[in-house]
């Protein structure tokens, strides 16, 4: 006879039933320990992920509240397969191969014998979705706000650039104006002394600019009678290279 006892022998030919472990997880946004079914680990993190980056949050504030809003539909989500799961448990008399099928099962069951606990979770889903649409609102409200306020600054950088370019261009029409003055006197035009930050091959540049730019227009106008001025500068100016 076997010296092992009856009940080990029984115990190594029974069939072992799958089962299904537990896994945590840190979030990254609450820096809270999550603990899960271990297959359900890899949804949990893909829908937080999906649902929070849905929503296109920027800031702890906004991305808390985002994080916030997936975990609440979540919750929702898993209330909701829960009381699915316990219409099954009626046709799920064998324990199945499958150990997502007996997590489901299990689940289904323990709501079967806690249903005072699942009735307060039903109460707490309502609650749930209210607080989710609230946290919904601040988001969306703080999203405006921001997008508003980099709207309105992107407007005054815009204008400002703007103001300051035609400023710019004022003052080299200016200049321009005053080298022309000068070379008509014959006298040196030095830019620096009226007060310009423009060099002297940047005005040469802006006058040969005007100059073609006002031939074109004569010549796009111009008739069978009369003659079209010749431009006082052929070539554009040579530029000083550093």
């Amino acid at each position: 006879m076997s010296d092992v006892p009856a009940a080990q022998l029984a115990a190594k030919t029974e069939p072992t039933t799958p089962r299904s472990s537990l896994a945590e997880l840190r979030d990254e946004i609450t820096r809270q320990i999550v603990i899960l079914p271990e297959n359900e680990l890899a949804q949990y993190q893909a829908h937080c992920q999906a649902v929070a980056g849905s929503y296109e949050a920027v800031g702890p504030r906004e991305q808390l509240l985002a994080q916030s809003i997936a975990e609440l539909r979540w919750r929702i989500n898993r209330i909701r397969t829960i009381e699915n799961n316990l219409l099954a448990i009626a046709f799920e008399a064998l324990l199945s191969d499958n150990p997502e099928v007996n997590a489901a099962t299990a689940q289904a069951e323990t709501f079967r014998r806690n249903h005072p606990v699942f009735n307060t979770l039903s109460i707490c889903e309502r609650r749930t979705y209210q607080n989710m649409e609230k946290e919904l609102t601040e988001l969306k409200s703080l999203q405006a706000e921001r997008k508003a306020l980099a709207q309105a600054e992107a407007e005054a950088q815009a204008k400002a650039e703007k103001a300051k370019a035609e400023q710019t261009q004022a003052e080299l029409n200016e200049a321009v104006k005053l080298q022309n003055l000068c070379k008509s006197e014959g006298q040196p035009f030095d830019p620096q002394e009226f007060g310009f930050v423009f060099s002297s091959e940047e005005i040469e540049w802006e006058a040969w600019r005007r100059d073609r730019h006002r031939a074109a227009q004569i010549a796009a106008n111009r008739t069978p009678i009369g003659r079209i001025p010749r431009p006082t500068h052929k070539k554009p100016p040579e530029m000083a290279t550093n």
